[in-house]
């Protein structure tokens, strides 16, 4: 049947991209899962589909496609491969609330890389008071007995929407609040939390494609007891 499938395809002149390989690497803010293939990923067939709390999902639109690997485990990290009809789904599965978002981008045109972020407070140098391409920055922000203040900017985002979030040391949000601006912004969030803590202050945009993570600045705060 598979022979079948890769010489109809090739009779209509697709070409079979499969999965070859699976590699998992730790990096400071993420863990990366790399996917490489037999030739050329197109990034529009690409396409996040969601993060709970223990797994996260993306898949590769593409007509044939197919894996020559089905499973990989590494850094905390459990791949599956599962091909379908017309898409090869990737779940990724881990600790409960180990990653808060995920990000991923086509490399070197055949390789998928897809970054799962950690939900953990940042160290100095993971914090990112100013996203790369400026898109959202905190100015300044101040915590203090069950609230968090914060003051920033927002560059070009889709529908100029954000969310500001306050997480507790264990990644859990502690307290949300969605934000629309185009420059100066602003944001008050009240939070509960038994015990003094490390935390994490967040500006966050979301892909329009998909709610994948577009654009991301983070701080480390300490939050009071409330």
């Amino acid at each position: 049947m598979y022979a079948l499938r890769v010489a109809v395809l090739a009779a209509v002149g697709v070409v079979a991209l499969t999965a070859t390989g699976v590699r998992i690497g730790d990096h400071p803010a993420y863990v990366r899962v790399v996917v490489d293939f037999n030739g050329k990923v197109p990034a529009s067939q690409v396409e996040f589909d969601r993060l709970t709390g223990t797994m996260a999902t993306v898949h590769v639109t593409h007509p044939g496609i197919t894996t020559q690997t089905a499973r990989r485990k590494g850094e905390g990290v459990r791949v599956a491969l599962q091909p379908g009809t017309q898409a090869l789904h990737i779940a990724m599965s881990f600790a409960r609330h180990r990653f808060k978002y995920v990000s991923y981008a086509v490399v070197t045109g055949n390789r998928l890389a897809i970054d799962l972020w950690k939900s953990a407070p940042p160290s100095k140098p993971l914090e990112f008071r100013s996203a790369p391409d400026g898109c959202l920055e905190f100015g300044s922000w101040h915590a203090s007995h069950g609230k968090v203040t914060a003051k920033g900017s927002a560059g070009d985002l889709f529908e100029h929407t954000f969310r500001v979030v306050v997480r507790g040391a264990n990644g859990k949000v502690l307290a949300q609040r969605a934000r629309q601006a185009n420059g100066y912004w602003s944001a008050t969030l009240r939070y509960h939390a038994t015990h003094r803590q490390a935390g994490t202050l967040e500006a966050v945009a979301f892909s329009a494609k998909d709610g994948a993570i577009a654009c991301l600045a983070q701080v480390r705060v300490t939050l009071p007891v409330s």
